[in-house]
């Protein structure tokens, strides 16, 4: 006699049924690190877009100051 199998029980399946409340707590989990991470990333465009208006100042002026330090370095100073 062949044994009867429920193929689509959980166990079956091999899968992980969770209640309402265990299916909250982990979207609560989730929704808090994903606030934490888009508060991050803005940090970080932030700080950025500090450091290339930075970065394009300072190439601003050494392209300003190029011929004088190249006169005193000579014409290999910045390779």
């Amino acid at each position: 006699m062949i044994p009867e199998v429920d193929y689509f029980s959980p166990a079956t399946l091999k899968i992980t049924q969770l209640t309402a409340a265990e299916l909250s707590a982990a979207l609560n989990g989730f929704i808090a690190r994903e606030g934490t991470y888009t508060s991050l990333r803005g940090l970080r465009n932030a700080i950025y877009a500090t450091f290339h208006t930075a970065e394009d100042e300072m190439n601003k002026w050494l392209d300003a100051v190029r011929n004088v330090l190249r006169t005193h370095f000579g014409a290999r100073y910045s390779h």
